[in-house]
């Protein structure tokens, strides 16, 4: 009897042990996720599952951190093991599921994840609008060609997109100035406004935008006015100092203006 009890207590204490590892990991990476630091939460919620020990609720928290840094073939693999392994998925993972099978051109596959969104939420706009068109990219992709699309010599490895042209300059977001403190959605530095030069067919004298556009937070897009004397820019909500969250910690985007004079801004 005394041999029983003790290899019951073993297998209670090894048990609970995984259990305590599993809601310590789970919480560490659930920490990250609420901040938005989906890279730190993919390496925490991976370490579960090489060991063997996720569920679907980790599936999912994979899932959408993989959706959330658009990469679209780990994003479909673990939406396809949360819905598997859910008795009831989220009619928004089924349509997240959808977008990275048909970002992966499984097209066939997207439909029917699609008809299982609509199915869950048929008053959705975005059901309706696969309803009344559900083959719309195939057909797109089979038309004409209407544009080229070409990587510039102005392109770097990390962020670059938000082109806005005005004359021969070029405005633009990106992600390169490495001085900058990373940003935990991606682990690459916050955004900044550069500008670039055209000459023909490539761009030249490539640098942060002059004046006081930028700032240790995100910047970009950028709009600019037909004279080309006023700039509208997305921006973290700082200005002079003050950094304002909303009731629930995340910063807010707002729309600043800036004026050129003397060829700043």
């Amino acid at each position: 009897m005394k041999k029983r009890y003790y290899i019951a207590a073993a297998l209670l204490f090894m048990f609970s042990g995984v259990a305590n590892a599993q809601s310590k990991s789970t919480k560490k990476g659930d920490k990250h996720y609420d901040r938005l630091e989906y890279v730190k939460a993919i390496e925490d919620y991976e370490k579960l599952v090489s060991k063997g020990d996720a569920d679907a609720y980790v599936y999912n928290r994979l899932a959408d951190s993989y959706y959330n840094l658009y990469n679209t073939k780990e994003a479909e693999r673990y939406y396809k093991l949360y819905i598997e392994s859910s008795s009831n998925a989220e009619a928004e993972a089924h349509y997240r599921y959808a977008q990275m099978l048909k970002a992966n051109k499984k097209f066939d596959a997207s439909n029917e994840a699609m008809q299982a969104f609509s199915n869950q939420s048929p008053n959705d706009e975005r059901a309706k609008a696969y309803k009344a068109n559900p083959d719309y990219l195939p057909k797109l992709l089979n038309g004409e060609p209407k544009f080229t699309v070409n990587k510039l010599q102005l392109n770097t490895t990390y962020q670059d997109f938000g082109a806005y042209a005005v004359g021969n300059k070029l405005y633009f977001v990106s992600a390169r100035n490495t001085s900058r403190k990373d940003y935990g959605w991606n682990d690459q530095p916050t955004l900044d406004v550069y500008t670039a030069t055209q000459q023909g067919d490539s761009y030249t004298d490539i640098k942060l935008v002059e004046g006081d556009v930028n700032s240790k937070y995100h910047e970009g897009t950028v709009s600019i006015t037909p004279d080309g004397e006023t700039m509208f820019f997305t921006r973290n909500d700082y200005l002079d100092g003050d950094y304002e969250k909303a009731s629930n910690g995340i910063g807010q985007l707002k729309i600043y203006q800036a004026k050129k004079i003397n060829g700043k801004w």
